[in-house]
Order: structure tokens, then sequence, then C-alpha cells
């Protein structure tokens, strides 16, 4: 991307991603394609800011994330520490609490193990 002068005819692009980064978000989270081999299913509320979120993983990802915001526009960032439950046959399960109370922006990140 430097390289090739793409930071220098892109400035706003260059400052969203200097602006993230002090946020704290890494390169690989702000690099992030999106795919349909992540299959959203069900999302029930469980109580006034909890939610279950169904997903099917229709690839070969070994892990997964859930990235939520409490508003359009900027960064979605990761929701550290939380790991799905393996429901079996490729379905998986979030368990968590919204940002906001009944609203937020939620992604799924399907990721590759190292190990």
């Amino acid at each position: 991307m430097w390289r090739s002068g793409r930071a220098r005819s892109r400035p706003a692009e260059v400052a969203s991603l200097y602006q993230s980064a002090q946020a704290g978000l890494s390169l690989g989270d702000l690099v992030r394609q999106p795919t349909s081999l992540i299959v959203p299913g069900p999302i029930r509320f469980t109580g006034p800011s909890q939610v279950e979120i169904d997903f099917q993983n229709q690839w070969t990802w070994t892990s997964f994330r859930l990235l939520q915001a409490d508003t359009l526009g900027g960064t979605v960032p990761p929701v550290y520490g939380l790991t799905p439950t393996a429901l079996g046959r490729g379905f998986y399960r979030f368990t968590c609490a919204l940002l906001r109370d009944r609203s937020a922006i939620i992604r799924i990140e399907g990721r590759y193990s190292s190990r």
C-alpha cells in the first residue's frame, strides 16, 4: 500500500487507518473481507441486553470471533475472551451481552488456527 503511492492518493483512508490503530486495532483487524461462508442463523434475546447468535460455518475455519459496535460507522472491534459453543455439524452459538439495550452492529469472523 505504501510503495504503490496509494497512501498519497487516499489521505482519508490513511487517516482512518491511523485513528483505528490509535484505538488499539491491529492491521489484521483492519483488513477483514466479507464472506458468505459464515451463514447467520437465529438471533434470540434471552434478557434485556443478553443475546444468543447462531451461525453455520461452511468453510474450514477453526475458530471464530464476535465483533460488536454500538453505532454505525467506524470500527467494529472484537469481543475479546468470547468463544462460541459448538452445536455440531458446523453450527455454533455465541452468547453475550450487547453494548446497548437490544441493539448492536454484529459481525462474525472466521479464523484459521496456526496449530
